[in-house]
């Protein structure tokens, strides 16, 4: 079953009932390696969850000062078969490991999360895999920082949360909850491979999956993780019998109008949230699925309960007819002041912008990326129009912020593409 964002509560405690069971954990420790790096150091256990929107990772454990926990993810196409990527501006556990260290065959990931522990505090730091060792690298995106804080949220969309513990505990550590669309994840398996490495690039025995009893640290050298106990943990979301193709949200006079369209076989229902002032997501509505359909159905639901202060943020949860759920992509727009709506997002490329009338002058789009590169610019142009379909698909998958101009007003809207 796929979890809600407001019953997983990014602090590091991994306790709620969303999370399962872990998808790898130390063995006895009968079994365990010496803890080369130290008995303070720990990897105990790794989870993940997806809830249509964001993927979540936890990892139980601690790291101690001068010393990363490295987590690499392999979410989409592409990737590194090996440790031959650039290092330009990366994070000190990553920049110094091995770039003659090869994964198992078939795990390729495109970025790593690195948790680097200095003088106490966490420093979090997400690393695009990409060009060769010497050569090019990244970008990385610093996500945050915290000594034993919790649900520290950041920019990008991503919220992470701090509370590592000695000991052995299987429920304290680190949590993050990241936007599929930054990782360029769609659907299917995604693997994780998680270790433990001096800032020196000097590498644990301890990972997750474990090595194997009385294995020493891999030290500084090349390391053939084929030929090594530890693998990367896949773990598959499951999935539903729909396919939503769009939803949007639109002013319609002192409400808001959602609809939606999809494709659906032996389907239960749609219900319908919005965000409460405190973070959390309400049930403001229901509405039943036609269940089977080879074309797509077109639905709708209008919220007579908006804010008209504050930006209002919606998502549907997908209901099979068995309970098990999923929720869609957020949909954002206010009613008061700059009244605009971009949608789907996260997008694979195509995305709608709505304003709430057709402008007096002609409109504008620009979309810059996080380090505030202008990279796409366009008029939005027809009389009396206000509502445009810009084409982003030339751009990689990431994240970007997109700056509408119209009659004197503008809005910037963050927007993931996959």
């Amino acid at each position: 079953m796929f979890s809600s964002q407001a019953q997983i509560t990014v602090d590091g405690n991994i306790t709620e009932p969303d999370w399962g069971t872990p998808l790898s954990q130390r063995t006895p420790a009968s079994a365990d390696p010496a803890a080369g790096f130290g008995a303070d150091f720990q990897l105990n256990a790794f989870y993940a969850d997806y809830d249509g929107s964001n993927l979540y990772f936890g990892l139980a454990g601690q790291v101690l000062d001068g010393n990363s926990i490295l987590i690499f993810v392999d979410a989409a196409a592409g990737g590194y078969s090996d440790c031959n990527f650039g290092r330009a501006a990366a994070p000190q556990g990553i920049n110094n490991i091995n770039s003659g260290t090869t994964f198992d065959a078939g795990f390729t990931p495109e970025i790593c999360i690195c948790i680097e522990n200095f003088g106490g505090t966490y420093f979090w730091n997400n690393y695009v895999l990409s060009g060769t060792a010497g050569s090019g690298g990244g970008p990385s995106s610093y996500m945050g920082a915290g000594s034993l804080e919790s649900g520290i949220a950041l920019g990008l969309g991503i919220e992470i949360g701090t509370n590592p513990a000695a000991g052995g505990s299987l429920t304290q550590g680190f949590e993050i909850a990241i936007p599929a669309g930054i990782l360029a994840y769609t659907s299917g398996e995604i693997k994780a491979f998680a270790m433990l490495i001096g800032n020196s690039g000097f590498l644990s025995n301890q990972f997750l999956t474990p090595a194997n009893a009385g294995e020493s640290n891999y030290g500084g050298g090349p390391v053939t993780f084929s030929a090594a106990a530890p693998n990367p943990i896949s773990y598959t979301p499951p999935t539903l019998p729909v396919e939503l193709l769009d939803f949007r949200a639109s002013v319609a006079g002192a409400d808001v109008a959602l609809s939606w369209e999809a494709v659906e076989k032996s389907f239960s229902h749609y219900e319908v949230e919005r965000k409460t002032e405190n973070g959390a997501f309400e049930f403001i509505g229901k509405v039943m699925a036609e269940g089977n359909s080879s074309t797509p159905v077109t639905y709708e639901f209008l919220d007579r309960r908006a804010s008209s202060f504050d930006r209002n943020a919606y998502r549907l949860k997908m209901v099979d007819i068995d309970g098990s759920f999923r929720y869609s992509n957020l949909v954002l727009l206010s009613l008061a002041g700059s009244q605009i709506s971009v949608s789907p997002n996260p997008s694979q490329g195509l995305v709608r912008i709505v304003l709430p009338e057709a402008p007096l002058q002609q409109a504008s789009v620009q979309v810059f990326n996080i380090q505030g590169q202008l990279l796409h610019e366009q008029a939005l142009a027809g009389e009396g129009q206000n509502e445009w379909t810009i084409d982003l698909g030339a751009l990689p998958a990431g994240t970007y912020q997109v700056r509408t101009r119209w009659d004197g007003q503008q809005e910037q809207t963050r927007i993931s593409l996959y």
